[in-house]
């Protein structure tokens, strides 16, 4: 029954996110790169240390590896709509914790006396921010890594404070004198598998966040209610089994490695592009469109008046926000998606402040309405997903008419050139195209053989090939055309 439930109230954005799921190509750079790990994982049987390429690589933790294996092996092949559920259903997670915890512990803050009018919006706004919407198809670990991070920090409330009974929706959530250990095994189970998705940023963000609140409200004796000998233990001993397999598998020196990506390189020395200090400062604006700068605007409406937040759960989702903004501004690379945790509470805070300064309910449905327009947007625009496919760098139908071709005529290998991000193309071909160059064709080393080319840079190699005096009887002949691609045979 929950189960239907969950399907009945999140439906609109299944259905909305349908088209691309099922058409969608998978994006040469990040995508392909994560199923040839996850590929090469299963040849060569190894599960904590991975490669790339036949090379060692560190740069990616297992969960989400071990998802894309066990999805090879329940349905036998690499498919869009399956690896899609890795970032759609935890979207979906995220927005289902969310209203679960507001409904539990902050309906005094939502509009209403029921909170569902300010829960349907909030979720709806979260639901289309631009950043939320797009990471909900785009194949990544980031959204199992904030669902994980949502899930540790609605464990970490419920242990420090007593849900709201039914005579209790116009009052605020007291600390509560019992509560149970399992929150505090999940609280440390979830943190853990925030780590052991996206990194060590995981744990630096729950445990900032919770202490930091643990001290603005006076409640720092209740620290060790939080982070005590059971969290303690079962992280220990998680991350503990984890570095043993690493050693296990590959040895002390690719441990070392591990560790370094885990802690400095995650922050010293990270791969992201270097910004500013002040960029997400920037970008936030844009990254939480359409919705997201009016909540923003209201919080800091409601700061600017009357100087505090109504409820410690607001207080809380602010000191969320700050921390992750703070926290990734102070790392020297920066990426849009490293924003994607705080996004659910910067939207919930928001609608938060809607009933404070008494907005009318009107405005509330006017939103909702905009929001399942843009749903039925995103659904017709999905419909067009195959032709973009093509001219968006991705190379599904190219190396399917590649392999068709190369079935038929038995030729030898694939060749490529210059072709953008072309190493994931394994994951199509089953073998790894060979990068070829203009001396490699003058010395006939690609007869019976196909070459995929860009249709820009034929141009280009047949100047490179006038250059070297190689004969029109040996450049090969076009013998398919895919978009901007054109297939070579030799």
């Amino acid at each position: 029954m929950k189960v239907w439930s969950f399907i009945k109230q999140y439906m609109p954005f299944l259905i909305a996110l349908l088209p691309v799921l099922i058409l969608r190509d998978f994006a040469p750079s990040d995508e392909l790169r994560f199923i040839s790990i996850a590929n090469e994982a299963r040849q060569y049987n190894h599960w904590f240390a991975f490669t790339y390429q036949d090379i060692p690589y560190a740069d990616v933790q297992p969960l989400y590896i071990w998802f894309l294996s066990l999805f090879k092996t329940i349905f036998g092949h690499h498919y869009m709509w399956s690896i899609g559920l890795l970032s759609l259903l935890p979207a979906l997670g995220i927005l289902w914790v969310m209203n679960r915890w507001v409904t539990k512990f902050g309906i005094s803050s939502m509009r209403l006396k029921d909170g569902s009018q300010s829960r349907k919006l909030a979720q709806y706004m979260l639901a289309i921010t631009g950043f939320e919407l797009m990471m909900s198809v785009y194949l990544r670990m980031e959204m199992l890594f904030s669902l994980s991070i949502t899930l540790a920090l609605y464990n970490f409330w419920k242990i420090l404070y007593k849900p709201l009974g039914p005579n209790d929706i116009y009052s605020t959530p007291v600390i509560a004198t019992k509560y149970h250990h399992h929150n505090q095994l999940l609280f440390a189970l979830y943190t853990f598998l925030a780590v052991f998705t996206q990194g060590a940023t995981g744990l630096y963000l729950i445990f900032i966040a919770t202490t930091l609140f643990l001290i603005i409200t006076g409640n720092i004796r209740l620290w060790w209610r939080v982070w005590n000998w059971r969290v303690w233990g079962v992280l220990v001993l998680l991350f503990g089994g984890w570095f043993y397999g690493v050693y296990w598998e590959a040895g002390q020196e690719y441990l070392e490695v591990v560790i370094d990506r885990l802690t400095t390189d995650a922050t010293i020395n990270a791969l992201a592009p270097v910004r500013p200090w002040y960029y997400f400062l920037l970008t936030i604006w844009l990254d939480t469109l359409p919705f997201g700068p009016i909540c923003i605007a209201a919080v800091i409406y409601t700061l600017y008046k009357k100087h505090m937040l109504e409820t410690d759960l607001q207080v809380f989702y602010l000191l969320i926000i700050l921390v992750t903004i703070f926290m990734f501004s102070c790392f020297s690379g920066k990426l849009d998606v490293y924003l994607l945790p705080c996004i659910p509470y910067i939207i919930y805070l928001g609608v938060m402040q809607f009933k404070q300064w008494r907005w009318p309910v009107k405005w509330h449905w006017t939103m909702i309405w905009i929001c399942r327009i843009v749903l039925v947007c995103v659904f017709i625009g999905g419909l067009a997903t195959p032709w973009i496919n093509l001219y968006t760098g991705s190379y599904g139908e190219l190396c399917s008419k590649a392999k068709k071709i190369h079935a038929e005529q038995q030729t030898e290998h694939y060749y490529v050139y210059k072709l953008h991000k072309c190493d994931g193309m394994d994951a199509y071909l089953q073998e790894d195209p060979i990068k070829a160059t203009p001396q490699d064709i003058a010395d006939g080393k690609l007869q019976n053989t196909l070459l995929l080319i860009e249709e820009q840079k034929m141009e280009q190699l047949n100047k490179e090939l006038d250059k070297l005096e190689v004969a029109d009887t040996l450049r090969g002949k076009v013998v398919e055309q895919v978009g901007p691609y054109r297939i070579i045979r030799f």
